[in-house]
C-alpha cells in the first residue's frame, strides 16, 4: 500500500467534500479549509442552492466529462439502494424519481433526435417519448430513471463522513491578493492554530483546490466566470424531474425528496454577477413549469412559492480545470517549497 500522505482540500463543496471521502478511504489523512460549510447559506456557496439532478450537460465531443457523469450516475443509483443500509446518511440524501427530457427543436445535446444524446445507453430505462405524448409546445421528449439530491442534508452528510474517517474541517478565509502559494500557508496556519492534532501538524504534502467561483482570486484564474441561476422553491413534491429546453433558456422542475418542496429553475446568465433576483425571469421559470407540475398547484392553479433563489455556477472558459500544477509555497518554518496542486474547479453546473 503508497505511504499515506497529508492533503489539504480547499472548499466544502460537493466536490471538495466528495474528494475528501475519496481520499480518506484511500488511507490518507485529509483536512478542509473553507470559506463556506454546510449548512451555510451564502450566495456565494454553490452546491446548497444546485437543482442537484444527474444529467449530463457533455456534448459529444467532450469524452472525459462523458466519462465523469457516467460514472456519477452509477454510483448515485447504488447510493439510492443503499438508503437505510450504510452507517452514514449519505444515500438518504438521494433520490430516484422518474427523468422526463422535453425539447421545442433541434438541440446540440441530441443531433439526431433523443436517441442520439451520448447517455442514452448509459442510463436506465431510456426511453423516447412517443410524438402523441408530447405536451405543447414540445416536439421530441425521452424518459430515463433518474436522480434527485436534497442538497443540505447531502452536504451535511458528506461533511460528517468526513469527520467519522478522521479528516479535519475548520472554516476559514483564505486571503487571495498574494496568490495561491500564500494561500496554502495561510490554510496550515489555520489547521494548526483551529485543530491542532498529530495530523494538521503534518507537513502537508499535495493540496486539492476546489475553490469552485472562489478560483477566480484564488489563483487567480480569470478564465472563471459567474453563471447566475435563478430558482424558486415551492411547496410540494413533484412526481417527476423535468427538463425542458427553449431556444433561449431551460426550465427545469426538481423534487426534494422528503424535504415536501420542490425546485423550480432555472436561469443561466453567464457572468451576471447580480445577487438580486429579477421578478420577470422569475415569472417565466414558473408559466413554463406549470403545466407539467399541476401536482404542486393550489385551487387558485397557481404555485405556493416558499422562496425566490438566486446563485451562482462556477464557469470557466475552456472548461473544468482538472489537472496537476507545481506551485511555490512556504513551510512552516519559512523555507520555500513546490507544492504539487490538484485543481477541480470550473464544472459550471455539473459539479
Amino acid at each position: 500500500m503508497p505511504q499515506s500522505k497529508h492533503i489539504l482540500v480547499i472548499g466544502a463543496g460537493v466536490i471538495g467534500l466528495q474528494t475528501a471521502i475519496a481520499l480518506l478511504e484511500a488511507g490518507h489523512h485529509v483536512s478542509v479549509v473553507a470559506k463556506h460549510l454546510p449548512g451555510d447559506m451564502s450566495v456565494e456557496y454553490t452546491s446548497p442552492w444546485a437543482a442537484a439532478i444527474w444529467r449530463s450537460n457533455a456534448l459529444p465531443e467532450e469524452t472525459q466529462i462523458q466519462r465523469w457523469d457516467s460514472q456519477s450516475y452509477r454510483i448515485w443509483l447504488r447510493l439510492c439502494s443503499e438508503s437505510g443500509k450504510r452507517e452514514d446518511n449519505i444515500a438518504q440524501a438521494v433520490t430516484e424519481f422518474p427523468m422526463r427530457l422535453l425539447w421545442t427543436g433541434p438541440h446540440k445535446f441530441i443531433p439526431n433526435g433523443p436517441s442520439s444524446i451520448w447517455y442514452a445507453r448509459h442510463v436506465r430505462n431510456f426511453n423516447t417519448i412517443p410524438q402523441t405524448q408530447l405536451p405543447r409546445p414540445f416536439t421530441s421528449g425521452a424518459t430515463h430513471d433518474g436522480i434527485a439530491v436534497n442538497t443540505t442534508p447531502y452536504l451535511i452528510a458528506l461533511a460528517d463522513r468526513v469527520q467519522s474517517l478522521g479528516g479535519h474541517i475548520c472554516q476559514a478565509e483564505l486571503s487571495t491578493p498574494a496568490g495561491l502559494g500564500h494561500a496554502i500557508t495561510a490554510a496550515e496556519n489555520v489547521l494548526q492554530s483551529q485543530d491542532p492534532s498529530p495530523t494538521t501538524r503534518q507537513p502537508v504534502d499535495l493540496v486539492v483546490n476546489a475553490s469552485g467561483l472562489g478560483a477566480r482570486t484564488l489563483v487567480p484564474d480569470l478564465n472563471v466566470y459567474p453563471i447566475r441561476g435563478q430558482t424558486v422553491t415551492v411547496r410540494g413534491e413533484a412526481k417527476h424531474i423535468t427538463t425542458m429546453f427553449y431556444p433561449d433558456a431551460n426550465a427545469s422542475i426538481t423534487p426534494r425528496a422528503g424535504a415536501g418542496v420542490s425546485l423550480l429553475g432555472s436561469s443561466y446568465e453567464e457572468d451576471n454577477w447580480d445577487p438580486k433576483p429579477d421578478e420577470q425571469t422569475i415569472r417565466k421559470i414558473m408559466e413554463r413549469c406549470k403545466p407539467l407540475a399541476p401536482e404542486l398547484l393550489n385551487e387558485q392553479g397557481e404555485f405556493d412559492v416558499v422562496s425566490v433563489n438566486v446563485a451562482f455556477r462556477p464557469g470557466r472558459k475552456g472548461g473544468p480545470r482538472v489537472e496537476l500544477e507545481e506551485v511555490m509555497s512556504q513551510d512552516a518554518h519559512g523555507r520555500m517549497r513546490q507544492m504539487p496542486v490538484c485543481h477541480a474547479y470550473g464544472h459550471a453546473g455539473g459539479g
